[in-house]
């Protein structure tokens, strides 16, 4: 009769170590639950990370160019380098000649409003614009202008072009350390006015023809989407799996609250 009480400790022993080979199923199952649970919620925190980085992005670099734009430096920029395209395409006629004196004074007084037909009854507001509005009124009785007065002027418009090429160049530098400042590409904020001398390119703000002021929502304009917009490094995944028990009970709390 010994051997039933033995037989009994060996049943308990193993329905013991059943029970526990059980638990510890289900402990794994439980720790492959919660960690396919925290790495689907980091998935999605992380994009929302991205998302709102990327928003934050292309509404700071949409201030920082509306800026840039507006600035007085710019817009100056801008009504030059269109009348000084005026100028040197004017043609060598009596109607080109008016419209290269015209262009010559609105590189000169570039926040004119007096158009080109006003210009040669237009009150002078500067004594260049009186000397060179008795020069369109004489092209107007079809007196032409010589070879070196040309010269001369669209030498003069030269010089203040390159003289308003170094303000911009200078007002540039500051908005692109800006730029650079906030992760945002300089290129995406000031825009090329002027024509670059190696590549030829062309400047990016349009300006309208009748106010002369930059026109947004054209080429590289305020409604323009930005490119290459900077991301934020993407926030380093956690290794759940090497993770203890009670680090993955602290990290499941976490998302699920408890």
């Amino acid at each position: 009769m010994p051997l039933i009480p033995e037989r009994s400790d060996g049943l308990l022993a193993l329905g013991a170590g059943l029970q526990g080979f059980l638990k510890g199923m289900n402990d794994m199952e439980d720790r492959k639950m919660k960690k396919m649970e925290l790495e689907s919620k980091f998935k999605v925190d992380q994009q929302e990370r991205e998302k709102k980085n990327v928003e934050q992005s292309f509404q700071r670099e949409n201030a920082l160019r509306d800026e840039w734009l507006k600035n007085g430096t710019t817009t100056r920029s801008q009504q030059i380098k269109e009348a000084h395209d005026r100028l040197v395409s004017a043609p060598n006629t009596p109607a080109g000649d008016m419209s290269l004196i015209y262009s010559l004074n609105k590189i000169m007084d570039p926040g004119s409003t007096v158009r080109e037909g006003e210009f040669a009854n237009a009150q002078a507001t500067t004594s260049a614009m009186g000397q060179l509005q008795s020069f369109y009124r004489k092209a107007m009785t079809g007196q032409r202008l010589t070879p070196e007065q040309r010269r001369d002027f669209m030498n003069t418009a030269s010089q203040l072009l390159a003289a308003q090429r170094g303000n911009q160049n200078t007002f540039d530098r500051t908005y692109s350390g800006l730029a650079e400042g906030y992760g945002i590409k300089p290129g995406n904020v000031v825009l090329k006015i002027f024509e670059d001398p190696q590549t030829g390119e062309k400047k990016a703000v349009p300006v309208s023809a009748q106010t002369g002021q930059p026109v947004a929502g054209g080429q590289g304009g305020l409604l323009a989407k930005p490119k290459g917009l900077v991301k934020s490094a993407p926030t380093q995944s956690k290794d759940y799996e090497t993770m203890s028990d009670e680090e993955l009970q602290r990290e499941y709390a976490k998302i699920s609250g408890k």
